[in-house]
């Protein structure tokens, strides 16, 4: 590693290949578990809903006093 690099960013490659992971369907569930126990004891709050609008809300109540804040949506056309 760089030392110019952030650890962070270490980090954010497992998120990233969780999340491509459960978009492309190339882990089972049990493995995606998993990875996600991992990033969630790095820091990561993780949440799954089918309701966009909810996830929407979710985040506009939680974050709305902090607009330094950093989330992220991944959203899947069906």
């Amino acid at each position: 590693m760089h030392l110019a690099k952030s650890v962070r960013f270490q980090f954010a490659s497992s998120l990233s290949e969780w999340a491509s992971s459960l978009i492309d369907g190339t882990r089972t569930h049990e493995e995606l578990q998993k990875l996600a126990d991992v990033l969630w004891s790095q820091g990561y709050q993780i949440r799954l809903t089918r309701d966009l609008h909810r996830a929407k809300e979710f985040l506009w109540e939680k974050y709305r006093d902090q607009p330094d804040a950093r989330y992220g949506l991944l959203t899947r056309r069906a």
